[in-house]
């Protein structure tokens, strides 16, 4: 953590009038003043009448009123023309936004503009009616973002002080991610990848937005990407966005309770010093939380409750909200597909950002989906493909793209970086040639960088920064970096200076395993993940020769291994398979493997099948028969003692011999 934290001195009080600022804090926000007639928005009239818009105050306020108006007769923005433009049309009159105005807005240093372009970014702006099905004239951008999908929400319950010794831990559905704002001050949201943990925020800070610009009460949404915090301390990271964003002092809106956090990515930090910033938000949190409000989101394999809130978490699609998708994007047919056991279909359609891609590769005519990596490799050339046709000055094959990016993405794994880098960072881990075709190609990390964000394969949002566009994206480049290495068989020479086996060395052994800080009613968490996991997966899936790929992975990680065979789409080679239950087996039963990597090893198991529990046929029936020990003849005592204070009345009725 950085030297700077503030002393406990200075540290953000629960909320007064007046926050005692931290160490080198502006006395007054200066703001920029854009001279001249800046073009913003056109507004086309039923009479064909057109009024341009720019941003001045004037003008911002004119435009919030043109577009409330427009949102609550339920239009919508959508991308339109090559430049992207967003355009909403509704009775004949047409409102359209610039390419990149809505930015533009959101760094305006003026609270009313900031609101706006929370109404009118098209990630956030899909929310202005509850369903938006996908539509011809949208293009491929829109799949990546799966947000018109409906997800559900559970809240991690556990059981009051005092109640009894038989209460268990439930998750208690929620009717809308609204239930948890009402409930809490603070909380976290957990989910697999791309189950909608982002667009989760996006929801809040969208309809929050509108609500404010309507007139109403209530904190304003901040959303921020914790990957982006660098080296600063949470209230001198927040304070630069609140003030680039809106223009007003962050201390005074925290003293106001006018702030709702909404701090997307905590898996997003860098690995070597996660949980050291996780203690630093935990006493922010535990300082500002309550006037003003607090929602975190993270993966939920790499939370360990650091945080110490309320959990809640995004539940998978159920067969409904799954159908109720088909059925709205013209892709029943992928019905069929879905409900095939031979493949994991139905179950990766249960993960929104994996549907969205299920969907689009059925109505381009793909069938083999299971395979994870192969879908995602088909969707980024979907990308590229749409880039070529509008011939870009410069352009460089997407061969040469993809391979500078893969070298870009394994560097940010393989260094323990956040998913978001200073430029000059990027530059530096980018390689300056790539070979195509046995050529050496030179690569410009800016050009390639804006072609990149042209494919929605990083993030724009985040310029000059460098971030991929998703998380799983960063991912499946690095996957196909990590391939490449694996396939020239690298050893511990490498410019990394470690061999590929050290990706894998996930903690086991109770003598290495790190305390978890648990609670009385909450379930030991899996082993700390490596960060390498999905990266894996994604490999196995592409990989020419997946059995020699988990063999290589088996010896250091096999609970990975085992998820390679289930989550990957490959046929599963029958001696790799049956080596990886082997070794989970002997896991259950080595006491020197803690619990927590032998209760991941049974999960495992129950997924790619149990050797103890093989179906046999006995009698002409087809059964699983319980394994059989021995136990010495004797007496043993069954039941609870008569003052057993735990035990059950009927275990106390047994101990009299009332039965």
């Amino acid at each position: 953590m950085p030297s700077h934290q503030l002393s406990p001195k200075k540290k953000i009080a629960k909320p007064k009038r007046k926050v005692t600022r931290a160490r080198g804090a502006p006395a007054r926000v200066t703001r920029t003043v854009v001279s001249g007639r800046v073009a913003c928005a056109d507004f086309v009239g039923g009479d064909k009448r057109t009024i341009n818009y720019g941003f001045t105050s004037q003008d911002v306020e004119r435009l919030i009123d043109k577009v409330l108006a427009f949102l609550q007769a339920g239009a919508i923005f959508l991308p339109s023309g090559a430049q992207g433009e967003l355009r909403a049309e509704l009775d004949e009159e047409t409102l359209t936004f610039q390419a990149g105005a809505a930015l533009q807005l959101g760094q305006h240093r003026n609270e009313r503009a900031y609101l706006l372009s929370l109404t009118v970014r098209r990630e956030y702006q899909i929310w202005a009616t509850k369903f938006i099905p996908l539509a011809a004239r949208m293009d491929v951008k829109r799949s990546v973002e799966a947000l018109d999908l409906p997800v559900a929400f559970s809240e991690f319950r556990v059981p009051r002080e005092g109640t009894d010794a038989v209460a268990q831990i439930t998750y208690e559905p929620l009717d809308d991610i609204t239930d948890a704002l009402a409930r809490h001050a603070a909380f976290v949201i957990l989910g697999e990848p791309g189950a909608g943990k982002t667009t989760t925020l996006q929801k809040i800070a969208f309809e929050q937005a509108r609500h404010l610009l309507a007139g109403g009460d209530g904190r304003v949404p901040l959303l921020v990407r914790l990957s982006q915090q660098s080296n600063r301390e949470p209230f001198e990271f927040l304070r630069a966005e609140w003030e680039r964003r809106t223009g007003a002092d962050f201390a005074d809106a925290l003293a106001a309770g006018r702030v709702l956090l909404l701090a997307d990515g905590i898996n997003e930090l860098p690995r070597d010093d996660r949980d050291e910033r996780l203690k630093a938000w935990r006493e922010f949190t535990q300082d500002c939380a309550g006037a003003n409000q607090i929602v975190f989101t993270g993966r939920e394999r790499d939370y360990d409750r650091q945080l110490d809130l309320p959990r809640v978490r995004v539940e998978p699609l159920d067969d409904a909200r799954v159908a109720d998708y088909l059925q709205r994007n013209r892709a029943e047919g992928l019905h069929a597909l879905l409900d095939d056991p031979k493949t994991r279909l139905r179950e990766m359609a249960r993960n929104p950002f994996n549907l969205s891609l299920l969907v689009a590769a059925y109505q381009s005519n793909q069938r083999d989906m299971a395979n994870r990596g192969r879908l995602m490799e088909w969707f980024v050339g979907e990308l590229f493909a749409r880039e070529e046709r509008l011939a870009h000055r410069g352009w460089l094959h997407r061969d040469t793209q993809t391979r500078a990016l893969a070298q870009l993405a394994y560097a940010m794994q393989a260094q323990g970086e956040s998913t978001t880098l200073k430029v000059k960072i990027a530059r530096e881990l980018m390689p300056t040639s790539v070979e195509l075709n046995g050529d050496e190609v030179n690569v410009k990390p800016l050009e390639l960088f804006r072609f990149a964000r042209a494919a929605t394969l990083l993030d724009s949002s985040v310029e000059p920064d460098v971030r991929f566009y998703h998380h799983l994206l960063q991912e499946y480049f690095a996957a196909l970096e990590l391939l490449k290495r694996f396939d020239a068989g690298e050893d511990p020479s490498t410019a990394l200076g470690t061999s590929l086996s050290a990706l894998w060395q996930a903690k086991r052994l109770a003598s290495e395993m790190p305390p978890s800080d648990v609670g009385e009613w909450d379930a030991l968490p899996e082993p700390p993940a490596t960060g390498w996991e999905v990266t894996t997966i994604l490999a196995c899936g592409l990989a020419r020769d997946p059995a020699r790929f988990i063999e290589t992975i088996r010896p250091h990680y096999p609970a990975l291994a085992a998820r390679c065979l289930d989550e990957s789409g490959i046929e599963k080679p029958t001696a790799v398979t049956e080596r990886v239950r082997a070794d989970l087996v002997a896991d259950l039963n080595n006491p020197e493997i803690h619990l927590r990597a032998r209760l991941q090893a049974g999960y495992a198991l129950g997924h790619i099948g149990d050797p103890r529990f093989a179906p046999q046929t006995i009698s002409g029936a087809q059964v699983i028969a319980p394994q059989m020990v021995d136990v010495p003849a004797g007496e043993y005592v069954m039941g609870s003692a008569e003052d057993d204070e735990l035990a059950f009345d009927i275990g106390r009725r047994i101990w009299r011999g009332a039965g």
